[in-house]
């Protein structure tokens, strides 16, 4: 297994080889029925890994490969974003999924379902991510996670249609892992509703529906191994009323326009759901609390002071936006509208400098860099509460 691998170009498979489509492929002397372009490629590796070359008109009945050279024929598996072509395509590694999963060799499964968790794509995400739950593969389960959280940073537009598909785990690890930019919260406390409000038509274990189920392993079902009984192992999770009470305690649900809190909170779901109505419920309350002017920053998290030592708060009539002074790029964000802001200068400028547990703030007024205690009370209202200002 050590030994430095031959290098060999299964992509250089020429029309000579296709025409024996109806090649025998045997992995230590287990027949698998594989499609034209894999029993081609599979040829062209068994050819020249045998230096066979100078007879190209041999016909061939069969292949025998043993595990290890099957083994080296999926490690021609590179450079698939640079280099696609019509051999590793994802159906076609799926396809030896399913055959490694057959032989049931745990080398070649961990093998193949690593290389399937290198092509995952936007393009296949939801093909791939729904085999894995179907095969309960943790690799490939790992892999979708990393990719899903990564590509939600880089995309506004298609990250949430995506979302439908998930588990009920990986959905609560998304919002959990604050995988959504901010501007986005209000359409992920709306997809939180869809997805739960969906989830009669979707499989036990995935968030697609029975009949695409059955459509998953037909290569498995043609090679003797059906797989469809495993569901019988999965437990449905909870109720949908637990399930959308805790997608919602996930979110952070404080970044939500109120507009769309007051919305959701006369969903039908809602109101079946006394626990989920009451997050709501609270997070409108924290809105328009008359009493408490400011905000939790977006993406606080409790006892992470180090990362907002210093935060830059612009008011700007009825909105705020703020900076992480600590940070290079100097991103402003927008935030909610803040009842009280009437109190301040518009475009007045102000810095909370966290220290211990209590919040120094300072005013930029007339040039000058001013204490809070310093300036009466009717000129600037601001309610401190712990390590942050609130």
């Amino acid at each position: 297994m050590d030994k430095k691998r031959k290098t060999i170009d299964v992509k250089a498979c020429n029309s000579c080889e296709s025409l024996q489509p109806d090649l025998e492929i045997q992995i230590e002397g287990r027949c698998f029925k594989l499609n034209k372009v894999l029993t081609a490629g599979i040829l062209h590796f068994y050819r020249a890994k045998l230096n066979m070359f100078q007879n190209k008109s041999e016909v061939l009945n069969g292949i025998n490969l043993s595990i290890e050279m099957f083994d080296e024929f999926l490690h021609t598996v590179k450079d698939y974003y640079k280099h696609k072509n019509s051999l590793w395509t994802t159906e076609n590694l799926l396809a030896l999924w399913d055959a490694v999963r057959i032989f049931q060799n745990p080398f070649l499964i961990i093998n193949c379902e690593t290389k399937v968790g290198e092509i995952i794509s936007e393009e296949n995400f939801e093909t791939i991510y729904t085999k894995a739950n179907h095969y309960k593969s943790d690799i490939v389960l790992y892999k979708a996670r990393k990719y899903l959280h990564e590509f939600s940073w880089k995309k506004e537009t298609d990250q949430l249609s995506l979302t439908r598909i998930l588990t009920f785990n990986d959905f609560l690890y998304l919002l959990k892992e604050d995988s959504f930019i901010f501007e986005m919260q209000d359409k992920v406390l709306k997809s939180i509703f869809d997805w739960v409000e969906n989830r009669d038509n979707q499989h036990p274990y995935s968030g697609v529906s029975s009949d695409e189920i059955d459509k998953l392993s037909v290569t498995t079902r043609e090679n003797g191994h059906d797989n469809r009984n495993s569901c019988k192992e999965y437990t449905k999770l909870e109720d949908k009323s637990s399930l959308l009470s805790r997608l919602l305690k996930a979110l952070k649900i404080n970044s939500v326009n109120v507009e769309c809190l007051e919305e959701m909170s006369r969903h039908h779901l809602c109101e079946q759901d006394h626990e989920a109505k009451d997050v709501i419920t609270k997070a409108i309350s924290f809105k328009q609390d008359k009493s408490t002017h400011g905000f939790w920053p977006p993406d606080v998290h409790e006892g992470d002071i180090l990362n907002y030592q210093h935060i830059g708060v612009l008011a700007d009539k009825d909105r705020v936006s703020f900076v992480n002074l600590g940070n290079s790029n100097y991103r402003w964000h927008r935030l909610t509208r803040c009842p009280l802001h009437s109190q301040i200068t518009n475009n007045e400028l102000y810095v909370v400098s966290s220290a211990d547990f209590e919040s120094l703030i300072f005013v930029l007024r007339n040039k000058e860099w001013k204490y809070v205690l310093d300036i009466p009370n009717k000129d600037f209202r601001v309610v401190s509460k712990g390590k942050f200002i609130y």
